[in-house]
């Protein structure tokens, strides 16, 4: 009995050593995994916004195919997430994250659900509500108030992203994310902005008449008539109203700083001068880069006003194209704009490196 009892207690005594030292084998090749190339801590980045991405599309795709006031530029983000990664490959070896128990790891770990919590809170457990019901007490209208929740989600997401950022690789690893943080970022102020005010803000008024004035000028060319008039309201103040006419159609639409270009301007700024600060490119291509690009980007947006009225000059409905393609463009312009650096980057090189052949060798 009693060589039984001490088998037992033995055998027991092994087993849970073999069990310790199987999870310490575990937590080593993690740890090990994390510190030799941070491949986790890449894949749970990107997971810890697609599975709530995905939850909100589940519960309204519609709103995935807005682009203005909607959740379509959540793809851009994680296409940006993505990019940036590929981009800061060498630079995101090494985390912070040196230990699997510890306090840093476990904040980390906790904001990495973070993201995926506040869309059950915000969905679920009332939480839209209570920020619609907060709004409402602030005498911001009904309409506003129920719209808010998609520019406050933005900048929460925005929020969570650079704490998880800063958790796995410090303070300086945000150089390393900060176009997709930044273009998160700025579209939901934007967003908040232009709930709250409408189009009243006057600093984003600023392009408001060249925007118009340079898509008069474009419809006169295709040759229709165009007034430039001034209309009014109580949500939008004093803008710029544009009126077309053809020969069968009249189109007449006000023109406020959503629709001036500067929004695009704005992401397009925060997107490519983080780029090109990065790139190796020298001081003055940085310079023409950018510029180039900002005209473009500013083309873009007066072509797609332009476009807005000749197909309602058409006689056709322009509402899908105003509220989701013609957006698209701009942005997918915008998101794309990095790969064109990218490529400026690796035909400089190569010119340099046929230079470099073709001088004489005088060794």
């Amino acid at each position: 009995m009693l060589n039984d009892a001490f088998r037992s207690q033995t055998l027991g005594r092994i087993s849970r050593a073999r069990v310790v030292q199987a999870a310490k084998k575990a937590s080593n090749v993690l740890v090990a995994t994390l510190k030799s190339n941070g491949m986790i801590i890449k894949i749970l980045l990107v997971l810890s916004f697609v599975v709530p991405f995905s939850i909100l599309y589940v519960l309204d795709p519609g709103l995935f195919q807005a682009t203005w006031i909607g959740r379509t530029f959540y793809i851009f983000f994680l296409w940006l997430v993505v990019l940036e990664m590929i981009l800061n490959w060498d630079n995101l070896e090494n985390s912070r994250l040196k230990e699997m128990i510890s306090v840093r790891t476990t904040l980390f770990v906790t904001v990495l659900l973070l993201p995926t919590l506040y869309v059950v809170w915000a969905n679920f457990l009332g939480g839209n509500v209570m920020i619609r019901n907060f709004l409402l007490q602030k005498n911001m209208p009904w309409s506003d108030a129920l719209l808010m929740r998609i520019p406050v989600e933005y900048l929460v997401f925005t929020l969570f992203f650079v704490m998880m950022v800063v958790l796995a690789y410090g303070f300086s690893g945000l150089k390393n994310f900060s176009a997709a943080a930044l273009f998160l970022g700025i579209v939901g102020t934007l967003y908040a902005v232009d709930t709250t005010y409408h189009g009243t803000f006057t600093p984003f008024q600023i392009l408001v008449p060249a925007t118009t004035t340079l898509s008069a000028f474009g419809l006169r060319l295709m040759g229709y008539k165009t007034i430039v008039t001034v209309g009014s309201d109580a949500a939008n103040g004093t803008y710029p109203v544009l009126i077309a006419t053809s020969p069968t159609h009249t189109a007449s639409f006000g023109i406020a700083w959503a629709c001036s270009g500067i929004e695009s301007l704005l992401i397009f700024t925060a997107v490519a001068v983080l780029f090109l600060m990065a790139s190796d490119l020298r001081w003055f291509y940085k310079v023409s880069c950018f510029v180039v690009g900002a005209l473009i980007t500013y083309t873009i947006n007066i072509l797609r006003i332009m476009y807005i009225f000749v197909i309602q000059l058409s006689g056709g409905s322009y509402v899908e194209f105003h509220n989701y393609y013609g957006p698209l463009i701009s942005v997918l312009w915008i998101t794309s704009y990095p790969l064109i650096i990218m490529g400026i980057q690796a035909l400089s090189a190569s010119i340099k490196l046929k230079r470099g052949a073709k001088e004489p060798n005088f060794n």
